[in-house]
């Protein structure tokens, strides 16, 4: 069976022992990292090895307690000391940085001469889906085109809930005064991963990234999905 298919058997598992079930989730892209590494040009030079995932269930196993140091284990084991492991992302890793694909849409690896930080994405377009209760896409997509404009009004339960502006790579989100949480109304937020973001002042824009859930009320959900192209 091949690799990618059995740490997607593993991804979707549900062990009656959650530990475990973590543990041969962690080892199965352990080995699919050193798959990939293996394949890589020989070098005596400083690389910057970073993994990626936009899916909550995976970023929650990569970033447990211990994980890092098993990866860092395993590169030593098999003397590939030069590669640096720079961070794991809660997003889509950038088309320019050429990920490697782990599983299809949703865990990436990729290898680079210099760090990778999240100042390094520069995003020139994205899109809006409705989502349901899973995050799964519902609905048609709404395109935000950085070369058309900077700036988009999202009208959910009230006019003009929220604004989406570009400005220099980076989408912000700023609620509108009626759905910021201090003043009573439903408030707006974002999900990223494990994380809750509200939105608490209309006079704070908050930075988007790829994949970000936007939730206006109990209502509605909307999907943000990035391109660095």
């Amino acid at each position: 069976m091949p690799l990618i298919d059995i740490i997607k058997g593993l991804l979707h598992e549900r062990s009656a022992d959650s530990h475990d079930h973590e543990i041969y989730v962690q080892q199965a892209i352990t080995e699919a990292v050193m798959e990939n590494v293996r394949q890589l040009p020989a070098t005596e030079q400083k690389q910057h090895l970073c993994l990626w995932a936009t899916e909550a269930s995976d970023i929650e196993v990569l970033t447990k307690e211990g994980y890092i140091p098993q990866l860092r284990l395993a590169l030593d084991n098999e003397q590939y000391t030069q590669l640096h492991i720079n961070n794991i992302y809660p997003y889509r890793p950038p088309v320019r940085l050429k990920p490697v694909c782990l599983q299809e849409d949703r865990l990436w690896l990729t290898v680079t001469a210099e760090p990778v930080t999240y100042h390094d994405h520069y995003y020139t377009s994205a899109s809006l889906s409705a989502a349901d209760d899973s995050d799964s896409i519902t609905a048609a997509t709404v395109l935000l085109d950085s070369a058309q404009q900077d700036r988009w009004l999202i009208d959910g339960s009230l006019p003009a809930q929220a604004s989406i502006t570009w400005h220099h790579g980076t989408f912000y989100i700023k609620p509108s005064p009626e759905t910021c949480a201090p003043v009573g109304g439903v408030p707006t937020s974002i999900r990223r991963g494990t994380e809750t973001i509200p939105l608490m002042s209309n006079a704070l824009a908050t930075s988007l990234h790829d994949s970000d859930i936007i939730e206006l009320g109990p209502d509605i959900r909307l999907r943000f999905s990035a391109s660095t192209d």
